[in-house]
């Protein structure tokens, strides 16, 4: 799949055209998409642990920092050096080793997924869905099943995959791109140095997606995309 049209009446994504082959409606070029899907498994995606890791290590740094600090107060030098002869540094280490190995855990609980990128007028979504998760499975994402089911009203009529998580990101708000096109992945941040979101591409499609950003971001002066230019 790549791109699509939306068509209101339906509330589908159906193949381009002049008309809905569902409803015979008119379809609007305005709401023409990019759209497509891939699987993941969460402990072999980098970015899984990166996410996880942006969190446990500045939690790490400021323990070190307000250790040391509390230390240098109170003992001064030979209270520091005191410290990491005590095994302070080891200490730390132990601690990084044990939050690594229940990340993996986490990370391995979670089990796999689908994950479904939109591409339109508006800006960027993905969407993650999970085929018929468990309880603990969701926790181990930290969603609630009371949670999941608020993303799914319908699903007693619509079987099928379950919608577990949105992100979605607007052209506007975009501040910068990174096209990392050996692992066809697009980069978004908001604000520049804060990563939201991820987009990986299937094999083939990553040319098409690379260039439809740059054309919704052609105009920002807000945004910039590394590299600048295809």
């Amino acid at each position: 799949m790549s791109m699509m049209n939306y068509c209101r009446r339906c509330k589908r994504e159906v193949p381009l055209g002049d008309a809905c082959p569902f409803c015979a409606g008119k379809l609007s070029k305005t709401n023409e998409r990019l759209s497509f899907q891939i699987g993941r498994i969460p402990v072999r995606d980098w970015f899984a642990w990166n996410h996880a890791l942006r969190v446990v290590l500045p939690v790490l740094f400021l323990v070190a920092v307000l250790s040391l600090l509390l230390e240098g107060v109170l003992s001064g030098g030979r209270g520091i050096q005191a410290l990491f002869l005590q095994g302070f540094f080891w200490t730390l280490v132990t601690a990084l080793g044990v939050m690594l190995l229940l990340m993996m855990l986490i990370l391995l609980i979670q089990g796999p997924e689908v994950v479904h990128f939109t591409l339109d007028k508006e800006g960027v979504r993905r969407d993650t869905y999970l085929q018929n998760p468990t309880a603990i499975r969701l926790y181990a994402r930290f969603l609630s099943p009371q949670a999941v089911e608020k993303l799914n009203p319908q699903r007693d009529v619509v079987p099928g995959p379950m919608l577990i998580h949105r992100v979605e990101i607007h052209w506007q708000d975009v501040r910068r791109v990174r096209c990392w096109r050996e692992t066809r992945q697009l980069l978004f941040f908001q604000p520049s140095y804060w990563q939201v979101m991820v987009v990986t591409c299937p094999t083939g499609l990553y040319p098409e997606a690379e260039a439809y950003v740059r054309k919704k971001l052609g105009r920002s002066k807000k945004a910039r995309m590394i590299p600048r230019k295809l």
